[in-house]
Order: structure tokens, then C-alpha cells, then sequence
């Protein structure tokens, strides 16, 4: 991995605050941002508090000349087996003078998406939680329809769906959720953007073309 200026952490389970990961990133990382209370395990695993910076939802973090981090709310749940929701879960709008760019982290289907879109949007591009969906999680994980329909409450140019690809983590087959943001994706006002994992994105205008490079991979 590349230096990395912003580490941007959603909320504290496993697959999203890994500690091998986290400890292995801690000389490459300049700032990190969490919702309140996660900053206590970086830390506790060693992180300078001066590096490490807590918000609520709706709360905004300066980071930088010309770019400010908006915490914002989601739908979702933090914390293990014995310690449920003792810390904040939280999306990420980042504003600056060129683009709006919002990250879902986890999160259910709710009004939240349509009020973000509201006071907001329009925004550049959005990575909405797109892959780990059942019935049993219908308030904490959005389906493939749901996510297209949160890029249009959004207000979305583009649309990237993440938590999908790289982990079997539902009763669902890897790929369906490729198949199924892109049914929902047609002939909406958004584009949809899907790299396959490694590959950058760019926001200067270029022409990007991404296939079904899921309907390659065995």
C-alpha cells in the first residue's frame, strides 16, 4: 500500500477495523477519522492521539487545506458479543471546491440517504453498502435495489457499490450483487462505476469504461 493521507474507519467490526491490518497501515497512515469512542482502539494499539480524530454525526473535521470530512449518520450497529453499540457507526461526506464524495460504510435503507441528498447533493460519487444482504439484516444492510434507490435519493453522478467482491459474507452468491445493482442501475439518472478490486477510479472527466468482470472470474 501507498502512504495513506486519510483513513476514514465506518465502525468497529471485524471486517471493517482488522487489527493486523490496522497495525500493519500505522506508519503509512496520516490521520485517521472514526465516529465517537472507535479512537480508543487505535490508541490502545499504539496510534498517536494526535493522529486520531472522533465526531458525531454532523459534525465536520478540517483535514486539510481546501478539504473538510462530514460525519454522517447511517443505519447500522457497532461493537461484538459482549459490548453491543457502545461506540458510533457513521458514512462520510467529503466536500471540497472540485466534488462531493459520500461513503455509505455500512448501512440499512432509510430516509437518512434522502436528507443527505437534500441538504447536500448533488453529489459526484457515492460507495453505497451493496453486498451482504438477508432478510435477518434488512435494517443494517442494503440490498442491491435498495442501494440504487439510495444513489437517487443522494442525488448521485455516479455510483460505486462496496462491501461486495472481496468476502463471502451472506447466503448469496459473490457475484449477485454485480448482477443485480446493475439490473437496477439501468436507465437511471447515476453511472455506475464498478472497477474490479486493484483498479483506480479517476474524477477529472476522463472516459472510464468498466465491464462485467465478474461474469469472468470462476
Amino acid at each position: 500500500m501507498p502512504n495513506i493521507d486519510l483513513l476514514l474507519i465506518s465502525h468497529d467490526h471485524y471486517d471493517h477495523l482488522d487489527y493486523p491490518t490496522v497495525i500493519a497501515l500505522k506508519d503509512k497512515v496520516g490521520q485517521v477519522i472514526t465516529g465517537l469512542g472507535v479512537g480508543a482502539d487505535f490508541e490502545g494499539w499504539g496510534y498517536p492521539r494526535s493522529k486520531v480524530h472522533e465526531a458525531d454525526w454532523f459534525e465536520s473535521l478540517p483535514v486539510g487545506p481546501g478539504l473538510t470530512v462530514s460525519v454522517m449518520p447511517a443505519r447500522h450497529f457497532s461493537g461484538h458479543t459482549f459490548a453491543r453499540d457502545k461506540t458510533l457507526w457513521a458514512a462520510y461526506l467529503l466536500p471540497t471546491s472540485q466534488r462531493k464524495i459520500f461513503l455509505s460504510g455500512d448501512s440499512g435503507y432509510g430516509p437518512h440517504f434522502a436528507d443527505i441528498g437534500r441538504k447536500y447533493g448533488p453529489l459526484d460519487w457515492a460507495a453505497l453498502d451493496t453486498g451482504r444482504y438477508d432478510p435477518r439484516w434488512a435494517n443494517v444492510h442494503m440490498n442491491p435495489e435498495q442501494a440504487a434507490q439510495a444513489a437517487m435519493d443522494l442525488r448521485t453522478k455516479a455510483l460505486t457499490p462496496s462491501h461486495i467482491g472481496r468476502f463471502s459474507l451472506a447466503p448469496h452468491d459473490w457475484n449477485d450483487p454485480f448482477v443485480r445493482i446493475s439490473k437496477a442501475s439501468v436507465n437511471r439518472s447515476y453511472s455506475l462505476w464498478t472497477p474490479i478490486i486493484g483498479r483506480p477510479i479517476y474524477f477529472d472527466g476522463r472516459t472510464q469504461k468498466f465491464d462485467a468482470w465478474w461474469e469472468k472470474v470462476r
